[in-house]
């Protein structure tokens, strides 16, 4: 497994970062960047005709009997703010990078992922070598992305920063299976061995159970 670790573009003009590896530091090679809608406004540009595709995991995070009436007041908040949505939900792993690569294909020129960490990650296996831009809508447990790039956590909030457009472009770190050549890549973290297994064992309702005592996630 070769890794090439991540970092997050900041605004400092340079096309080369230092991005932390395994006990030391040391120049990462770079992918190919995906814009991402954000509060930040290192890239700022007015966005014509925008068609985006809504992305929903609904057994991610808290609170999920409320989700469907928050989703549907974001959904009528961006048609009020001209950005033509539509919403479609998640049955199973791999159904967010299917549905993400379809839009992108179909022309929809953003990707909004209301979710965690997991469902973003998934989504934007879809969106590698398109055009089309991922927004957040954070609904998971640690939404350690979402904190990252300093985006609200409410969902009101959240809705209001993907209306106005703002951009940022963020590299990509990229896991590749050598024996097979496969890719994964990532926003801001890849773990292998002890790490990868503790993960692969925990228990979504535990996981949950342990956010609520420890996470400060807004409703």
């Amino acid at each position: 497994m070769r890794t090439v670790y991540p970092t997050l573009v900041r605004s400092n003009g340079t096309g080369e970062k230092k991005a932390r590896g395994p006990g030391k530091r040391a120049k990462a090679p770079l992918q190919k960047g995906l814009t991402v809608v954000s509060e930040l406004p290192v890239i700022s540009r007015q966005m014509n005709q925008r068609r985006a595709i809504l992305i929903s995991n609904p057994r991610t995070g808290r609170y999920g009997a409320r989700r469907p009436a928050q989703l549907e007041a974001v959904c009528d908040y961006l048609r009020a703010h001209d950005v033509a949505v539509e919403q479609v939900s998640t049955k199973g792993p791999g159904d967010a990078a299917q549905i993400a690569a379809r839009a992108a294909a179909d022309d929809f020129n953003e990707v909004i992922v209301s979710g965690g960490d997991g469902t973003i990650n998934e989504a934007l296996q879809g969106l590698i070598g398109t055009d089309a831009r991922l927004a957040i809508l954070p609904r998971g447990t640690g939404n350690v992305l979402a904190r990252e790039l300093r985006m609200p956590l409410n969902a009101r909030g959240a809705a209001e920063v993907i209306a106005r457009g703002q951009t940022r472009t963020l590299h990509l770190g990229c896991a590749i299976d050598e024996p097979t050549g496969a890719k994964r890549y990532f926003f801001l973290m890849a773990g292998i061995g002890l790490d990868a297994e503790v993960l692969s064992r925990v228990r979504p309702e535990l996981k949950k159970r342990i956010a609520r005592l420890l996470s400060g996630t807004p409703d």
